[in-house]
């Protein structure tokens, strides 16, 4: 399915000043967050003959839906941290980070001894690429790992195939341009998706605390 068209997914666009323009963004409910959750688990339950034994996640955006398919299918979890995006000022965290500078730490956080012989690795998307590409080229070269390895896998729930280097082998929603206000009239600009968690926890204590009755506040 196309992204901006599934149900529960709002498409706004917003102007982020002249250094970026006017960008779409896909606001993303709780509601169809989770029917991508769900659809990704039945995907991957549906091909027996590929079924992993190992799901990595990619913490932050790869956290839930890797906790989801490893509470669904019985699959062991482990966690990898990496992160592709740094602050370039006080209110835009969205700047992408140069390849060389991607940010992960090169160990798994896991409860058992070694991993499974077919991972699957889960992040929540794929935009340039280079995270999933990064991640998948450490854990086959990692001598800790590698060699009881059988076959790496990817999966996503949105893919931004005509950015991305890197293909997924299983995802749920494709994401493509979307019109905006230019200069000249209308521009084509891929969307940036806000999912429903940055918008529950907005870096804003006092619109969080306000969700909280009178009576059971901390004063």
């Amino acid at each position: 399915m196309l992204a901006h068209l599934r149900p529960g997914v709002e498409v706004v666009v917003e102007d982020h000043g002249a250094s970026i323009g006017h960008v779409p963004h896909l606001r993303v409910s709780w509601t169809a967050y989770f029917q991508l959750v769900d659809e990704l688990i039945c995907l991957i339950a549906d091909e027996p003959n590929h079924r992993p034994n190992q799901i990595i996640g990619i913490v932050g955006g790869g956290f839930i839906p890797a906790r989801a398919i490893s509470q669904a299918l019985g699959i062991p979890l482990a966690l990898f941290a990496a992160e592709s995006y740094g602050a370039v000022s006080e209110n835009d965290t969205r700047a992408m980070l140069p390849e060389q500078d991607i940010r992960f730490d090169r160990h798994l956080l896991r409860t058992r001894p070694g991993l499974g012989t077919r991972i699957l690795v889960v992040d929540d998307l794929t935009d340039s690429g280079r995270t999933l590409r990064a991640c998948t080229a450490w854990l086959k070269s990692c001598p800790e790992l590698a060699g009881a390895m059988l076959h790496i896998s990817t999966a996503v729930l949105w893919n931004k195939y005509a950015t991305s280097a890197f293909r997924p082998d299983c995802y749920v929603d494709l994401l493509e341009v979307l019109p905006v206000p230019s200069g000249t009239g209308t521009g084509m600009r891929m969307p940036w998706i806000d999912q429903p968690m940055e918008s529950q926890y907005p870096r804003n204590i006092d619109a969080i605390r306000t969700r909280i009755p009178t009576e059971r506040r901390q004063t």
